[in-house]
């Protein structure tokens, strides 16, 4: 009896172990068939099919009239065996892959990659692409694994509407993973063209003025703000950075230029133009006599005598020309005093203005405020007050900072944008354009309440500076040639002479002789659409004279091989809108083989050279004058 309850237990728990596998079958089935059906039905059939991915077509920069700066270069690769999902693949030449897609398409694949025509001088605004990273895949989810994104300048800052959107080819697939019909093929949809104001000939021959030296060039149309050229040198080559190739060699060749760039103590990728921060010295004279001038702080009348030092108390305060030649300039009025850049007369005319109120003219300027420009990076700078010292600094403000304010020393710091921005609404009668790089048929301008007669005054004085007896003796002749005194300031513009200002700053600690390192600055507008339509007339007369010649020749193209890059570029002008005014704003730096920059020596010659070269005139270096005109600032 106790035997067979023994066996019925037993059979009782097989009996319920059957049962519970039975059940959890039965759930196990319904979860696979009914919860989770969709799933492994999904899964099942991406077994059977094979997803390749259509590289996306990024939009095309373009330049000021309408022709790319950036393009997209396929890289064609030669698969040997088309219908393995992941075939051996070599790398084949353009003519090669033409020549494969009339009898094997199918075994001709492909990537672009960009390429950037402009090539090291439109670096910093421009950017370049490069491979995803892990960060940029996990902040966005929209981006593949073999995208090609923009990691700077207005690659980065259009990113999105640049990128565009991939395309698919869908393949049924057997068992061995081989691809046996093409079901379903979308293509990529390409991003959107972006349209700049930027000219890369005028852009190229600033960055070759430059000559490799640490600094940058800003080119503005004084009319509405719109960027022509933006150049920071040192710069690189965006290509390296985009290049595809299935070469280990050249792959590491091209590694070992990125590692020295990214090592370089020059810091190439930085943004000079945009980014860079430095006392602007005399150049914010400009600022200064403004505010002097429309605040009713001085007349224009009004003079100080320049006895070559100003002593208050126990402390001296020198005029460059003093400090560098033993000269004074006498009883020198505002006009006078930004031609020669006398610092007692703005140390004085600083102090009758007051910190306060030329730090709220400085703003106005847009001082202290980053730019509005599309790409990424620009710095604000620094427009000090009373309280900014107090609270920062945690001193009271001495009549000592207001000098230094004056003259554009002390504190206050700007960026190259922001000078050739402050120029811009002095060449436009006093209404500022914020700098832009994309195209736009409006403007956004805004006046800063200044007096037309302030402004005469300051551009007259700005004349002068170009001017023998000036300081920027570079452009001497210029205005020697181009300069009418019968009109007024902005008639003689118009007509083609040149209102500039030069500015050594100085920066740093003193050295054991006493002296501080100093950048040169450069700003200036000219007019330079009547100069280039004469230049265009007289070429049109000189051509008729040749017509003889020129139809002589019966290839068409000969003629046009004929021409200089700077032809080449006139005639293109031609059919383009041309900005009346130019600004250009120039600043070198500072370096251990040069530590003494000048505005007129260094900064000076790099604008002349751009105007000459826009009009086609022979670049001559200019001579150092030795009598009349000191060859530096301060």
């Amino acid at each position: 009896m106790v035997q067979n309850t023994v066996i019925n237990s037993r059979v009782l728990v097989v009996l319920l172990v059957l049962l519970s596998v039975l059940v959890f079958i039965i759930l196990r089935i319904a979860d696979l068939q009914i919860q989770r059906g969709a799933y492994y039905k999904a899964l099942a059939q991406a077994n059977r099919q094979f997803t390749s991915i259509i590289p996306r077509q990024r939009g095309l920069i373009l330049d000021r009239f309408g022709e790319p700066l950036t393009v997209n270069i396929p890289s064609y690769q030669f698969l040997h065996d088309p219908q393995v999902l992941y075939s051996d693949q070599d790398s084949i030449s353009h003519s090669q892959a033409v020549q494969l897609l009339a009898t094997q398409s199918a075994h001709v694949a492909y990537s672009l990659h960009r390429q950037y025509l402009a090539g090291t001088p439109l670096s910093h605004v421009l950017g370049y692409t490069a491979a995803v990273s892990a960060e940029d895949l996990a902040a966005d989810d929209s981006l593949l694994m073999t995208d090609q994104i923009g990691k700077l300048g207005l690659e980065r800052a259009y990113e999105r509407q640049i990128r565009g959107q991939p395309g698919k080819a869908i393949f049924a697939v057997n068992a061995l993973g081989q691809k046996q019909q093409l079901l379903e093929r979308t293509a990529p949809t390409p991003g959107d063209h972006v349209t700049t104001t930027l000219d890369p000939s005028i852009s190229a021959v600033a960055y070759q003025a430059l000559d490799g030296r640490q600094g940058s060039v800003v080119i503005l149309d004084a009319s509405d703000g719109s960027v022509i050229s933006l150049v920071s040198s040192p710069g690189f080559d965006p290509n390296l950075f985009s290049q595809q190739s299935s070469d280990s060699r050249t792959r590491q060749t091209r590694q070992q230029e990125i590692a020295a760039l990214l090592q370089d103590d020059r810091n190439i990728f930085f943004n000079r133009a945009t980014s860079g921060l430095y006392p602007p010295g005399s150049v914010f004279k400009i600022v200064t006599a403004l505010a002097a001038l429309d605040s009713g702080a001085v007349e224009p009348e009004d003079t100080v005598l320049d006895e070559g030092v100003l002593r208050v108390g126990d402390f001296s305060y020198a005029n460059w020309f003093y400090t560098q030649q033993g000269g004074t300039d006498g009883e020198i009025a505002i006009q006078r005093a930004l031609a020669r850049s006398n610092d007692i007369y703005f140390y004085k005319a600083a102090e009758w203005v007051g910190p306060n109120r030329l730090a709220e003219y400085a703003r106005r300027f847009s001082f202290g405020q980053p730019s509005e420009l599309e790409i990424p990076g620009s710095a604000a700078g620094l427009v000090p007050d009373v309280e900014w010292k107090e609270q920062v600094i945690g001193e009271r403000w001495f009549l000592g900072n207001t000098y230094h304010y004056g003259i554009g020393q002390g504190d206050v710091l700007v960026t190259p944008l922001q000078v050739a921005q402050m120029t811009q609404a002095v060449a436009n009668y006093g209404s500022l354009c914020p700098a832009h790089l994309l195209h736009s048929d409006t403007s956004v301008c805004r006046g800063l309440s200044l007096s037309d007669e302030s402004l005469e005054v300051v551009v007259a004085g700005l004349l002068d500076a170009c001017s023998a007896g000036g300081t920027g003796y570079p452009f001497f002749p210029w205005n020697e040639q181009y300069r009418d005194q019968s009109l007024s300031p902005y008639q003689q513009v118009t007509a083609g002479a040149v209102a500039c200002k030069t500015g050594t700053s100085e920066f740093g600690g003193q050295d054991s002789r006493g002296f501080r390192r100093t950048h040169g600055w450069f700003t200036m507008f000219v007019n330079i659409e009547q100069l280039l339509a004469d230049q265009l007339s007289q070429s049109d007369v000189d051509a008729d004279t040749s017509q003889a010649d020129i139809e002589l020749q019966s290839d068409q193209q000969a003629s046009l091989a004929a021409l200089t890059d700077q032809e080449v570029w006139a005639e293109k002008v031609a059919e383009h809108d041309l900005p009346t005014q130019v600004v250009i704003t120039v600043l070198v730096e500072s370096d251990e083989e040069t530590p003494y920059r000048e505005g007129s020596r260094d900064a000076a010659p790099i604008a002349l050279e751009i105007v000459q070269w826009m009009l086609g005139q022979e670049t001559v270096p200019a001579e150092e004058s030795t009598e009349d005109t000191p060859e530096i600032e301060e």
